[in-house]
């Protein structure tokens, strides 16, 4: 066989050779194409040969460092200097997140692409769950996008759909978008409603610069809508953890607390839940009610859908007749509305002010581990043990209850006065001034002196025993012992009044009436007695209408009519 036909055989070992350089060739080339990556596909002569060109279907792909802009079209038109395309679907994939948009139709022009209106935007993560979306109704240019920065050529409502405070924001014509991914406002306003509403339920601002998700940043000029109020604020910086609110801060609530703080954080909630508190610094606050202003100051308040919570140093300052009621205590509790962040048992406008409250008026003063406090009717309950101060002396006793007019408490009680008399009984009643003991029975001890009686009054310097009186008085020789249906007192004068009997050593006088004057040493100095007088003893005997007894110097004088009288000497 010839070479030629040789050559021309399929086994000849030329072919083999010529095979495996044609699919080494084939694969180099491939790889080389893969390392390259894809390219962009550049509208220009190569894309349109003539002016006016068309056609369906396609992508458009754009890098901006580490991002891909992509739009795919079901028509394209245009020149080299002016591309249109229609029904486009735009993908941006960045560091984290995947931006889908959907619009239209959309121009590129010097560079720069315009999204009409309708549009739709969403944003998922890398696992393709979505995290936002949102939409531009207009049927006008919507979105710019030039070289990675997007201008929000109308409004944008935008749904956060992912994190704490999930809501909805209200983005006015003009917003953009950087390359750092923050959205900023230049001119507002701004507005995000809570998904779940709760004590922060909208955020309205005149400014604004914050991420995707609206996880960091900053909103300037702003008003806060919250369950029962509202907040205005010169600043809010939005983190992961918080939003703040900085000064100057103003609030207003509907319970008509308006006020001042020096600042106030809100707490992000755990996702899917809404924000349910807000704290302030040094928070300041008066109301309009009846009589006057309350007025408020404590070092942090926590707003809730609840209420308030006071906290470090409170001063709660209320109108009360004349005076002013002050309530001091290191936490104050009020309950505005139903919420777990208060107590349960903390009832709708009721306050409780713990632990170890002080509620001063005027000279009086009041201390107990716990009060509370109807707002409604401006009284008071406060928990056992109780201590009191007032213009005649200070008290301990249990729980009680009342306003600044009249307070009841139950007992023990236990009060001492300013003159060095001890009482104790088993109910106090603190009224004007007055303070009412009753018991089984009262008891009244001071130097000298040991009473009792079912109810003992104490007014100013006068001492009233209205349903009876006995105990002893000291006297030269010995103790004198009393005992009489009513009694008062002022000073060094004791008035007995109705079935009076009074006994000494070796002596006894009873009376209608009988009065008791104190000398030196708080001892019985002369006793006058009046009205059916009868003395029996060492003293004299007899039966007459008045007689004045020195039971010092054993001495008995009777006045006007007497039926007998029996002179003893010793």
């Amino acid at each position: 066989m010839s070479p030629f036909r040789r050559f021309l055989s399929t086994r000849h070992p030329a072919w083999r050779a010529v095979g495996w350089l044609l699919v080494l060739a084939i694969a180099g080339s491939t790889g080389l194409f893969m390392a390259r990556g894809p390219r962009a596909l550049k509208p220009g002569a190569a894309a349109y040969p003539g002016e006016g060109t068309q056609g369906r279907f396609g992508t458009f792909v754009e890098h901006l460092g580490s991002g891909t802009f992509a739009l795919s079209y079901d028509t394209i038109e245009g020149t080299r200097e002016e591309v249109r395309l229609g029904k486009v679907a735009g993908r941006l994939e960045e560091p984290g997140t995947v931006w889908g948009m959907v619009s239209p139709s959309a121009t590129r022009q010097a560079g720069a692409w315009t999204l009409m209106g309708p549009l739709q935007v969403e944003a998922k993560d890398l696992e393709g769950v979505l995290t936002g979306r949102g939409f531009m109704t207009d049927p006008r240019p919507a979105l710019g996008w030039n070289q990675g920065v997007w201008t929000g050529l109308g409004p944008l409502v935008w749904d956060d759909l992912e994190g704490s405070g999930q809501g909805r924001w209200f983005l006015p014509a003009g917003w953009t978008r950087s390359l750092d991914g923050r959205f900023k406002v230049a001119r507002g306003p701004v507005r995000w409603e809570a998904a779940h509403p709760g004590a922060l339920q909208t955020l309205t601002a005149s400014t604004m610069e914050a991420t995707l998700g609206f996880q960091e940043g900053t909103l300037g000029g702003v008003d806060a809508r919250l369950d029962g109020g509202a907040v205005q604020a010169h600043r809010v910086d939005i983190t992961l953890p918080t939003v703040t609110f900085l000064a100057p801060v103003t609030f207003q609530r509907g319970d008509g607390w308006t006020g001042s703080a020096e600042g106030g954080v809100a707490p992000r909630p755990p996702k899917g839940q809404p924000f349910d508190q807000m704290e302030f610094r040094q928070f300041q606050a008066t109301r309009p009610i009846e009589g006057g202003t309350e007025a408020v100051n404590a070092q942090g308040a926590r707003w809730t859908s609840a209420g308030l919570r006071l906290e470090g140093d409170v001063r709660l300052e209320q109108p009360a007749d004349k005076a002013t009621a002050i309530l001091r205590a290191p936490r104050v509790l009020q309950r505005t509305g139903p919420g777990p962040d208060l107590p349960a048992d903390l009832r709708e406008g009721e306050t409780w002010a713990e632990p170890q409250a002080v509620l001063t008026w005027g000279p009086r003063t009041l201390s107990s581990p716990r009060m509370i406090g109807r707002h409604r009717t401006r009284t008071w309950r406060v928990q056992a043990p109780v201590l009191g101060r007032g213009e005649l002396g200070t008290f301990s006793a249990g729980a009680g209850e009342g306003s600044t007019r009249r307070w009841v408490f139950k007992g023990p009680i236990q009060a001492r006065f300013f003159d060095g008399a001890l009482v104790r009984g088993d109910q106090l009643v603190w009224e004007d001034g007055a303070m009412t003991l009753t018991g089984r029975p009262v008891t009244w001890t001071r130097l000298r002196q040991r009473l009792t009686g079912m109810k003992v009054q104490r007014m100013g310097d006068v001492v009233r025993f209205p349903e009876g009186i006995s105990g002893a008085l000291a006297g030269q020789g010995g103790d004198i012992n009393l005992q009489a249906d009513k009694a008062d007192a002022r000073g060094s004068l004791l008035n007995l009044d109705g079935r009076v009997t009074c006994t000494g050593e070796g002596w006894r006088l009873q009376a209608d009436r009988i009065s008791v004057t104190l000398g030196p040493g708080n001892t019985v100095k002369q006793i006058s007695a009046n009205g059916s007088v009868v003395l029996k003893g060492r003293m004299g005997e007899g039966r007459g209408e008045a007689l004045d007894l020195d039971p010092v110097n054993q001495a008995a004088k009777w006045h006007g009519g007497v039926r007998a009288v029996t002179e003893v000497r010793p």
